[in-house]
């Protein structure tokens, strides 16, 4: 399933992963995979705690992470080169090429990562750790009118992952391989507009293509010779195709104690494979959202918004959310925010259809949306020296989670999707840094809660407690 992330003990679909702004479809196990978003140009990441279904809808119970590529502006030829090796069969390499031509910049970059595959201990073909060879390559081209900044991506991957399968017994002559093949491609075009006196409009039109394949092989060990498997079952195809229109609107003068951002999200999505009703459904979303900003005293700030959302296929909800900054006094700070978060059930959870001697699994058309309603706190204090700055950290969360779509078992051996499920997590966060010019220290401790499903009927305890520790130290060598 690949590599994900939690975000105050909510993970999986709860956590809306976006490249630049745009979301990343093609969730397997209603995770995205992380490990296949290209890292090579990228300039720097945004992760927002708590749901912020407000501003980009859907999936965003447990917080948002953008990953910001580089920007194609450039004033001269600029290429760079990597390389990287493990012994464990492990090979990548990548570059970049950037120039300005005529006042259009661009930006090229591409590259191979490749794994052999990996078992600690090596006595069967059949890894622990699948072979893998990934390419990925983003073509960007920028120009800057006179009030107006506009940027078109254009993001291709492939992925190939090969599970060899153990030999049958007795003779081990035999064998069944699995193929796993996925291709992205996200073509993207932004607007940003100065339209006035600390006004902006923000503006994007996307495609996402998103195709995996599965193929199984009957291999003869003896010859090589391999065939499809002549089980239907043992292939299958996905497609989605997600259309996507994003506008905003702000206002945020810096004398003036209001500000107010206003915004459209326009989504239109397909997905087609034998395993989905009808060998293919369509979904459409679109909302309208508002977030004012308002100051009553100079250093307390609060920002109510709302969003407004109409759903082809389900009753949407009305997501609303609050949050407050208070600097009580200088370089200490209070923030607080309640937030209702909501996710809304996938055309696969509304028309999976997949049942075999071994199989009877369907979606259910009659889903509604998974709600939530989540409270954070947190303050911050900064100490600041003549050639260094250290601060603290500290916040707090509870995150209600309401009609978890869940597979559950109906009838006469038939499981479906239901909203039958509950999940609460609560904790608290304490991180301290040190920054100097050429020194980063940080170290930080969590305490995370998560809700035990079996406390309903059992005399366990409510919450399952895990502690994690982190640290990290970096220097720049002077140069």
């Amino acid at each position: 399933l690949g590599s994900a992330m939690s975000i105050n003990g909510l993970s999986g679909q709860n956590v809306k992963v976006m490249v630049d702004g745009v979301p990343v479809i093609g969730r397997m196990e209603g995770n995205i995979d992380l490990s296949q978003i290209n890292m090579n140009n990228v300039s720097k990441i945004e992760i927002i705690e708590g749901p912020m279904s407000t501003i980009y809808g859907t999936d965003a119970l447990g917080g948002v992470v953008n990953i910001i590529t580089q920007d194609p502006d450039c004033e001269r030829v600029e290429f760079n080169a990597n390389g990287y090796y493990e012994s464990v069969y492990q090979v990548n390499v990548d570059g970049n090429l950037r120039f300005n031509l005529n006042n259009y910049n661009f930006l090229i970059t591409g590259g191979r990562n490749f794994f052999g595959g990996y078992s600690t201990v090596d006595t069967s073909r059949n890894k622990q750790w699948n072979p893998k060879i990934q390419y990925f390559g983003n073509f960007k081209l920028g120009h800057d009118f006179k009030n107006l900044k506009a940027r078109y991506s254009l993001q291709y991957f492939n992925e190939f992952i090969l599970n060899r399968g153990e030999p049958w017994l007795p003779y081990k002559e035999e064998a069944f391989d699995d193929e796993y093949s996925t291709n992205r491609l996200t073509s993207s075009l932004f607007l940003n507009a100065t339209v006035g006196n600390y006004k902006y409009w923000n503006t994007l039109f996307d495609i996402s293509y998103y195709n995996r394949k599965k193929n199984t092989y009957h291999i003869d060990l003896t010859t090589l010779n391999r065939n499809i498997s002549a089980n239907p079952e043992d292939q299958d195809t996905t497609t989605f195709m997600n259309y996507l229109f994003r506008s905003t609107y702000s206002w945020d003068n810096p004398n003036s104690p209001i500000s107010f951002l206003v915004g459209t999200d326009l989504n239109y999505e397909t997905n087609e494979g034998k395993r989905i009703e009808g060998d293919g459904k369509e979904l459409g979303d679109y909302a309208a959202y508002a977030s004012i900003g308002w100051m009553p005293i100079g250093n307390l700030r609060i920002q109510p918004s709302v969003r407004f959302i109409y759903n082809t296929k389900y009753d949407a909800p009305i997501v609303p959310a609050l949050n407050i900054k208070w600097d009580i006094v200088e370089n200490f700070a209070l923030r607080a925010s309640y937030a209702r978060g909501f996710r809304a059930p996938t055309l696969k959870e509304l028309y999976f259809m997949f049942v075999d001697a071994n199989h009877n699994i369907w979606g259910n058309p009659d889903l509604s949306a998974e709600n939530s309603d989540s409270w954070n706190a947190s303050l911050t204090y900064k100490i600041p020296f003549q050639n260094s700055i250290i601060d603290f950290w500290t916040s707090f969360f509870y995150n209600d989670i309401r009609n978890l779509i869940t597979l559950a078992f109906i009838e006469d051996s038939k499981y479906a999707n239901v909203n039958i499920g509950k999940y609460r997590t609560l904790g608290a966060n304490f991180t301290t840094n040190y920054y100097t010019n050429n020194l980063s220290m940080q170290a930080g401790f969590s305490y995370i809660g998560r809700y035990n499903d079996y406390s309903d009927n059992t005399n366990l305890p409510e919450f399952v407690y895990s502690p994690e520790v982190q640290a990290n130290l970096i220097y720049k060598l002077p140069i």
